[in-house]
């Protein structure tokens, strides 16, 4: 029978014991050692189950005989960690995830994102102020699209070489019907031209230096704005005509015909969704130049209505 003094060595023994499975009977003779003898003993003992790898590591030493065995986690506790590290994995490595890092990575997705933040708040503050909401109400939302619209100003600066190069490109592009052709380089040009002068009213938006050219770029970008979205309602328009005269000549019951209506359904409604942003951007700078007469709620209804198509469009592209 040990002493007291020596009770929590034997249960630090009777515990490695056990999980070493040495008979019982081993234990009482293997306590009679000295604490040094007995160290060397266990030692050993573990070095010959694998559990260290030399006799003299120094990561085991007698206080492991001298202190009262950890108590081992709970069966509930450790369930539940295993639950939460199932969970975590599967959010992190879900396709969504992935999904979702290449959309923010592109400044596109970066860009609409925030448009339709900006549109909403645009929207959200003339309600605001038509409810006679008080003025602390609308502030916030009022601050939100002034901010986004900056921080989008300063994220598009340089774009204009980018839509440059695409009407260069649209211009080599003899192959393409010349219908097309003609509308992507006006398309293209029309948006160089708003982004250029966009760009001139940077340094007056972010108070680096004020200027008084700064109304008459912005309505000159407006200009150029309306330009590029009209000739791409031109293009829509006319690629809906094109695909209404391939669809009168499928022969519905051969095999590839009704492959290739398939084919034609898919690219109107991709046409048509792109119309409809088309018409819905068109506010915009028609209310701005003062050709139509929108108020802020219609302008941001329409603004939030084109950037969710936006996000669709390049999400899309990013799968």
């Amino acid at each position: 029978m040990p002493s007291h003094s020596t009770a929590p060595q034997a249960c630090g023994v009777w515990t490695s014991a056990c999980a070493l499975q040495i008979p019982e009977n081993a234990i009482p003779s293997f306590l009679s050692f000295s604490l040094s003898d007995r160290t060397t003993a266990f030692q050993n003992l573990l070095y010959h189950h694998k559990i260290i790898t030399t006799v003299s590591d120094s990561s085991f030493s007698s206080s492991h005989f001298s202190q009262p065995p950890t108590t081992p986690p709970s069966p509930r506790s450790h369930k539940t960690s295993t639950v939460f590290k199932m969970v975590a994995d599967a959010l992190v490595y879900h396709p969504s995830v992935a999904h979702y890092l290449r959309f923010v990575a592109t400044t596109v997705g970066r860009d609409k994102v925030l448009r339709l933040i900006q549109y909403f708040a645009r929207f959200y503050s003339w309600y605001l102020l038509r409810t006679n909401a008080t003025t602390a109400s609308i502030n916030p939302w009022d601050a939100v699209k002034k901010q986004l619209g900056l921080a989008r100003k300063v994220m598009r600066f340089g774009k204009n070489i980018e839509h440059v190069k695409a009407a260069a490109v649209a211009a080599d592009a003899k192959s393409m019907d010349p219908v097309l052709r003609y509308a992507a380089i006006g398309r293209q040009l029309g948006y160089a031209g708003y982004l250029t002068f966009d760009a001139l009213t940077l340094p007056d938006a972010i108070g680096f230096r004020k200027s008084p050219s700064t109304k008459t770029f912005t309505q000159q970008a407006q200009r150029f704005w309306a330009m590029g979205i009209t000739f791409s309602i031109a293009a829509q328009l006319y690629t809906l005509y094109t695909l209404k005269q391939r669809e009168q000549r499928i022969d519905r019951k051969d095999g590839e015909g009704v492959v290739e209506s398939k084919r034609i359904k898919i690219e109107r409604a991709t046409s048509q969704l792109q119309l409809l942003s088309d018409f819905a951007d068109l506010t915009i700078p028609t209310s701005g130049l003062g050709w139509t007469n929108f108020d802020d709620g219609f302008i941001g209804l329409a603004g939030t209505l084109s950037s969710a198509i936006g996000i669709y469009n390049q999400w899309r592209k990013t799968t």
